[in-house]
């Protein structure tokens, strides 16, 4: 309860544009709750910096059967994972369009980021 009420305070004191705060948490909620912009570090390399919401957007979570992607697709998918039935990852949203149109595309979420990014390396090169 007295994080929630912290982020709370954090969120009516930058309504300020003139007023910033700076915090590092590995708490997701917290950051979808309070930041505007994001500034993502792995591995001692900044892999994203800018506004939360183009982080959002600039990816997708994917998922699709095994036998759905050529392994040239299989290199776009960002912290690719296979489990029982199918495959999981994320895709940066300019590559969906070359992915089979039966693989489903949904909004990631920051805590989705940072797991694939962990199990991936970081973005593709």
């Amino acid at each position: 309860m007295a994080r929630d009420e912290i982020c709370d305070l954090l969120r009516e004191f930058v309504t300020d544009e003139n007023k910033s705060v700076f915090f590092s948490t590995h708490i997701t909620t917290d950051l979808e709750k309070t930041a505007d912009y994001i500034t993502f570090i792995l591995g001692g390399n900044i892999v994203f910096t800018g506004a939360k919401e183009a982080l959002l957007e600039k990816y997708a979570r994917v998922t699709g059967g095994l036998r759905e992607l050529t392994a040239e697709q299989k290199k776009l998918v960002i912290g690719y994972r296979e489990h029982g039935t199918g495959f999981e990852g994320m895709i940066e949203t300019t590559d969906i369009s070359k992915l089979p149109r039966v693989i489903l595309t949904e909004p990631i979420t920051l805590d989705e980021i940072i797991i694939f990014m962990n199990k991936g390396g970081g973005i593709n090169e």
